[in-house]
């Protein structure tokens, strides 16, 4: 089973290179939770947010949206104090 910290790290990774997917993320943690109201929110489409679920699950193997959030806002968390997060969880 991989660490808290793996899981942030390919998260991270899974980002880096799209300008869409921490959209997303942000949208999700925002409190917009279907694949529905994000698109609307983004003006991508459905299909859209629904592919980039699915690559982030591929990638990640983490296969709930809930927790994917959670890693999200320790990505951001560790973004903003230079790498540090405290728990591993």
């Amino acid at each position: 089973m991989p660490t808290r910290a793996e899981l942030r790290t390919w998260l991270r990774e899974a980002v880096a290179h799209s300008d869409c997917k921490p959209r997303i993320l942000d949208a999700l943690v925002a409190g917009i939770t279907t694949s529905e109201a994000i698109a609307a929110h983004l003006k991508i489409s459905t299909e859209t947010v629904k592919r980039h679920f699915t690559q982030l699950f591929e990638r990640t193997g983490i296969h709930d949206r809930v927790f994917v959030a959670v890693l999200w806002c320790e990505v951001r968390g560790e973004d903003r104090n230079g790498g540090s997060q405290t728990g591993e969880g």
